[in-house]
């Protein structure tokens, strides 16, 4: 793998440094931002999701919402 908290979605969001401020910030929540998606390489709409685990560690998931 290759470190990800600089990577950007295509319109510069910091996305691994966002959900990083969610988790921290608010304990877990939702981030939108554009990603491409494995199936096909091309960019689609993502939601990722973020949980807090004990104030230094976070868990994160996402997924490409049907239909977009």
């Amino acid at each position: 793998g290759q470190p990800a908290f600089d990577l950007k979605d295509p319109d510069g969001l910091l996305v691994i440094q966002e959900l990083a401020k969610i988790a921290k910030e608010k304990k877990k929540g939702n981030l939108s931002y554009k990603w491409a998606n494995p199936a096909h390489k091309k960019v689609e709409n993502k939601i990722g999701y973020v949980v807090d685990v004990n104030g230094e560690y976070f868990i994160g998931s996402g997924f490409y919402p049907a239909g977009q």
